[in-house]
């Protein structure tokens, strides 16, 4: 049981000079006016009174038996009661901490995720049994440090580390094909909650999603190419009637259209499965950047858009360069796409402090906030109008998400309706060294 807090050595010591001064006080009084005896009698008496009342009270406030004061008068009866007041709303928060504690350990308990808590040291300090189950923790566990019982590299070096700051995909050491996802969260004094999530069925749906693209989408290849061949054959004809013409223009049109969103779903499906087979190597980014705009300069013969170029940085990044065309293209054609005629597009590359920074900013529509977080979703579409205008297949900026990825780099977007909008990738320079390629 609980033990209410001593404070019988300070009351002990306080009566003690009281009942020092009241006795030496009595004493010469007394022998002042002649009834020494009677005055010592007197004293005494208060004094064991006195004394007997904070006995009990001192009994009571060590003892955890009885919430009730003793029955007391005078000083100490108020003491008691101030004390009384003070132990019902300590024991009334008491039984609330106890209830939140329960049922939020109860309320994990019955999660599906395993929750482990660890202290400062990173030694186990409690479960729930959901991590009996998933890390095989078992009775006596506790104390131990954690990378003891969870021995992965990853998660070692993300401990020695201190890095947090994303979660950890690994394959379960306990049970075949199982993949768990390890998130770590800190809280108090560096103790720290450890989260771990059975995800194998979301990663085998969405291996089975990307399987069933990639395959669907090779499979509208041949056919689509079939069809595209015979409606240009069919165009080629010199006395096709002016009906059937415009038929066959809109189809083709159709067509083309089908078929580069055929192409971007197989570019996104490679991005997605054979980038680790990829070779990276150092990449001459203000050359490359600088062929693009040249590329972007014939494009705007059909916009009429004032273009501008600013390299003010020689720094390379490691990377694949196929890859890097493709992202940087995307969103220097989407600039002019998505900006009236006569407008403004600068592409930029430079130093920002530690990054390189890519960017192209345009004076076109701009984009609404609530959009742009979703904008590297494929097929998302602000407008699906104006994107089937200007001929969108809303996989672009999902393609470029990816490879920004695969680059260990940032895609960041700045932009407000009517005023523009600033799409930057922040790349880490490459080594001043010469890079060899790496897989």
């Amino acid at each position: 049981m609980d033990k209410r807090p001593s404070i019988s050595r300070f009351l002990w010591a306080d009566f003690k000079w009281l009942f020092g001064y009241l006795a030496l006080s009595f004493l010469a009084f007394g022998s002042l006016l002649s009834f020494t005896g009677w005055m010592l009698i007197g004293c005494l008496m208060f004094i064991a009174h006195t004394w007997i009342n904070a006995r009990k009270l001192n009994d009571w406030i060590e003892s955890s038996d009885s919430l009730y004061p003793p029955d007391l008068h005078g000083l100490l009866s108020d003491i008691a009661n101030a004390c009384y007041l003070a132990f019902k709303a300590q024991k009334r928060l008491q039984v609330l901490l106890e209830s939140s504690i329960k049922r939020t350990r109860d309320s994990i308990s019955s999660l599906e995720e395993a929750v482990v808590l660890v202290d400062t040291f990173n030694r186990i300090d409690w479960w729930n049994p959901s991590a009996e189950r998933i890390l095989g923790l078992k009775a006596g566990d506790e104390g131990l440090h954690i990378l003891s019982l969870l021995r992965a590299p990853q998660l070692i070096k993300k401990f020695e580390n201190a890095d947090f700051s994303e979660p950890l995909v690994l394959n379960s050491n306990l049970q075949v094909g199982v993949i768990l996802k390890y998130s770590v969260t800190r809280f108090g004094d560096n103790e720290k909650l450890i989260i771990v999530e059975d995800v194998t069925k979301i990663r085998n749906l969405e291996k089975i999603r990307k399987d069933f693209v990639a395959n669907v989408s090779h499979e509208l290849k041949t056919p689509l190419t079939v069809f595209s061949g015979y409606l240009e054959t069919m165009l080629d004809l010199d006395d096709l009637p002016p009906m059937h013409r415009q038929a066959l223009m809109q189809m083709d049109e159709q067509a083309s259209r089908m078929n580069s969103i055929v192409n971007d779903l197989l570019m996104l499906s490679k991005l997605e499965s054979d980038h680790q087979l990829m070779h990276e190597q150092r990449v001459d980014m203000p050359a490359l950047i600088r062929q693009l705009f040249s590329d972007a300069s014939a494009l705007n013969q059909h916009h009429e858009h004032r273009l501008d170029l600013s390299v003010e940085s020689n720094a390379c990044v490691v990377g694949v360069e196929k890859e890097l065309r493709s992202a940087m293209s995307n969103l220097i054609t989407n600039a002019l796409k998505y900006t009236p005629s006569g407008g403004r597009v600068e592409v930029s590359w430079r130093n920002i402090e530690d990054k390189c920074v890519f960017s192209v900013s345009d004076t076109g529509i701009g984009i609404p906030f609530e959009h742009q977080g979703r904008l590297t979703e494929r097929f998302y579409r602000v407008d699906a109008g104006r994107s089937r205008d200007t001929g969108g297949t809303g996989l672009g900026l999902a393609i470029v998400k990816h490879i920004v990825n695969h680059h260990r780099a940032e895609l960041r977007i700045d932009s407000k309706p009517g005023r523009g909008s600033t799409f930057s990738i922040e790349f880490d320079p490459a080594p001043a060294r010469p890079a060899a390629q790496v897989k």
